[in-house]
């Protein structure tokens, strides 16, 4: 308990960073530009250069009401919503890991704590991807360049470090109903070519309209971090959970059918959802059948 409880605290201050990094974010731009990580924080209404006890993620909000000591005009709930998110997010990835068996928490292995690592900043890494595609509908190439070689490292990693049997899969045993390979590399190679394949044949069939070419860099990153099957619900859940958001908001009138919705945030929720309950909701499918 104690050490989920560290890794709220430290995604706290991740997502203190990745909060910067997606609000200073200018399309074209690199996202880590050197006056974009290092420069001071202010106030976006006073201007007031920010103390550091005044960026202490989540307290200095909850101390200060919610307000600048300057103005005292309200702030932004983005802020600690998306440090505690980053937070949770990241407590709960050791979690699946854990109950996954691919981490030990009393004896954990040196290459066990390099696969967590890996998939920490996978998960930080897709946060930041949501923040930047709600906000500007893009995917910007270099975040996918560097989520395609997080999650490559992720693989290699678990390639060398997990029993071949079901490769990791979050399904377990039911991995081998959907066309599961004992070939680690075949069933790899499989996900991506499926995920890659899938969004390329939206693309066309709706002609660019249905789909966005960055949601398609992403595709073999995911792919490549959860392996097959489980990239089948990771695709299947992201469209369940992109029509539970998109409905409610054109019966409210807030988006219309011709507006383009970013899907890359819903794939991101897809594969935190797989990671931490995809085993559970196998398990239950079959369960009805």
């Amino acid at each position: 308990m104690q050490l989920y409880a560290l890794i709220f605290f430290f995604g706290l201050f991740v997502g203190s960073f990745i909060n910067v990094l997606a609000l200073r974010y200018k399309p074209g731009e690199k996202i880590f530009k050197s006056d974009r990580v290092t420069g001071r924080s202010h106030c976006p209404y006073c201007k007031k250069t920010l103390s550091w006890y005044e960026l202490i993620p989540l307290i200095s909000f909850l101390l200060q009401r919610g307000k600048c000591r300057s103005c005292k005009k309200a702030l932004s709930l983005r802020y600690p919503v998306v440090e505690v998110v980053a937070g949770i997010v990241g407590a709960a990835t050791i979690c699946a890991l854990t109950k996954n068996a691919w981490l030990s928490l009393t004896a954990p292995s040196a290459e066990q704590l390099i696969l967590a690592g890996l998939w920490l900043t996978f998960i930080y890494a897709l946060l930041l991807m949501s923040l930047i595609d709600l906000k500007y509908s893009i995917i910007p190439d270099r975040l996918n360049v560097f989520l395609f070689i997080n999650a490559l490292a992720i693989a290699i990693v678990r390639l060398a470090l997990l029993k071949p049997e079901f490769n990791g899969s979050f399904f377990k045993s039911y991995a081998s109903i959907f066309g599961f390979s004992s070939t680690p590399i075949v069933s790899l190679l499989v996900a991506v070519l499926f995920a890659a394949g899938f969004f390329a044949l939206i693309i066309a069939v709706t002609k660019g309209r249905g789909m966005g070419m960055g949601d398609l860099k992403l595709a073999p990153a995911l792919a490549l971090a959860v392996g097959w099957p489980d990239i089948i619900l990771l695709i299947s859940s992201s469209f369940i959970i992109g029509s539970l958001i998109s409905l409610p908001l054109l019966i409210q009138k807030k988006k219309k059918l011709k507006q383009a919705v970013p899907f890359g945030p819903f794939l991101a929720l897809a594969l935190f959802a797989t990671i931490t309950y995809g085993g559970e909701f196998i398990r239950w499918y079959f369960s009805l059948i």
